[in-house]
């Protein structure tokens, strides 16, 4: 519960949507054994969408952030988070493409859940961990969930405020 207060006080604070989500990613390494994370946000012009914010844990492996493109893929389509607790094995997610494009991070666990507004997906949360290091859990994924449909719900306020701020 002190997550969603910490996310709540953050969003009457926040001026612009990139705050929120560098606020969002503060809150979820506080509460998820996180390793890497970022947030991927629809352009409100183009529609595509593109990363905003990458964090990794001071001290692991500073190896760069290759998310699993069928995961978030299956997140934004389906509306549905995943929790995969290994990308290298899991069939629905696993390729040999994957495994060539990010040597030597080895074997990975992922929450990847939509930031929803209403009916409307603005993006994803994606978080890995090294296997070695945590493997997550279905409270974790209903944790990232959660916080992932406040901060959809807060992006999207964020925006019309500045929207009609812009008009008047």
């Amino acid at each position: 519960w002190r997550v969603m207060s910490a996310l709540l006080n953050a969003v009457g604070a926040v001026l612009s949507p990139e705050q929120l989500v560098e606020r969002v990613l503060d809150l979820l390494f506080e509460e998820v054994p996180a390793d890497r994370a970022l947030v991927l946000l629809r352009d409100e012009k183009s529609g595509k969408i593109e990363t905003q914010v990458v964090r990794h844990r001071e001290e692991a492996p500073r190896e760069k952030l290759r998310p699993n493109k069928m995961i978030i893929s299956h997140v934004i389509e389906r509306r549905e988070g995943v929790l995969c607790s290994n990308t290298t094995t899991d069939p629905r997610f696993s390729t040999d493409e994957r495994a060539d494009s990010a040597p030597g991070i080895g074997l990975q666990s992922v929450i990847c859940v939509p930031l929803l507004a209403r009916e409307t997906v603005l993006g994803a949360i994606y978080v890995e961990s090294a296997m070695a290091t945590h493997i997550y859990t279905e409270e974790q994924l209903r944790l990232v969930a959660a916080i992932g449909q406040m901060a959809g719900l807060a992006i999207e306020d964020v925006r019309l405020v500045d929207q009609r701020m812009q008009t008047e």
